[in-house]
């Protein structure tokens, strides 16, 4: 998956991640990704640049190795363990540990 950054745009490194990736679809305005990001996070107070998610995501672990097209029209990969949200996106599974909480 290729990552890109405008002015504006919002990059997000979540605890335990390697690397940041650019919130949002490139195919969105920059006005709509800072609309979408505002709707799905809330500023942590006295946290500077932390943010709580306001909302749940429903996801599936997977068995094997997957590739799969997001609904922004970009190839994405996920290893065996990883998962995959019904935003369409995949989650590694470090990355899955360290920043979701099962309810």
């Amino acid at each position: 998956m290729k990552n890109y950054a405008e002015p504006g745009d919002w990059i997000i490194k979540n605890p335990g991640d390697k690397d940041p990736y650019v919130f949002g679809s490139k195919n969105d305005p920059i006005q709509i990704r800072q609309e979408k990001f505002a709707k799905k996070y809330d500023s942590i107070p006295g946290e500077d640049g932390k943010f709580r998610p306001k909302g749940i995501i429903k996801a599936i672990k997977v068995k094997e190795n997957l590739v799969f097209d997001t609904s922004w029209g970009e190839k994405m990969a996920v290893k065996s363990g990883g998962w995959v949200a019904d935003g369409g996106y995949a989650i590694a599974e470090d990355s899955f540990a360290n920043t979701y909480e099962k309810i």
